[in-house]
């Protein structure tokens, strides 16, 4: 089964003082959901943007969504009831009555200070194997490859 993972984005924003703005914690998470296969990433922020403003940073792993009038709780809430059972979910959020919803309908949870965490790791591993490919890319195929 696929996993899909909620994310309330200014609930992640506030737990981690290095993404300053939403655009760079979509960079983060832009890598977090390729890392890999079948992760899917729903990132959403409250409030209202302009329609297609986050059109050109989404990919079939990372969708980002404003919660417009509504909250991103709700809109968190909303998409594991209309696809439950469809995915595995994570539902990353700090909000106490979001984590009580999310794990009554099946969903795990993880709080933001916990997925900052696993960012960290995915990062870490993303690095290792752009390095890996990067040295094998320049014809590096010897026994010195593993010291660098």
């Amino acid at each position: 089964m696929q996993e899909e993972w909620l994310i309330d984005g200014f609930n992640l924003l506030r737990a981690d003082p290095r993404p300053k703005t939403p655009l760079q914690l979509i960079n983060r998470l832009a890598g977090f959901a390729s890392a890999q296969k079948g992760r899917g990433v729903l990132l959403v922020f409250d409030g209202k943007v302009p329609p297609g403003q986050w059109e050109s940073l989404c990919s079939k792993q990372l969708r980002i969504e404003s919660s417009g009038t509504l909250t991103a709780d709700s809109v968190i809430e909303r998409y594991l009831c209309e696809h439950k059972g469809r995915f595995q979910f994570t539902v990353v959020t700090a909000d106490r009555a979001v984590v009580n919803m999310a794990r009554g309908s099946g969903a795990s949870v993880m709080s933001p200070k916990e997925f900052n965490l696993l960012l960290n790791e995915t990062e870490k591993s993303n690095k290792d194997v752009l390095f890996d490919q990067k040295v094998k890319g320049h014809g590096f195929h010897r026994p010195f490859h593993d010291k660098l």
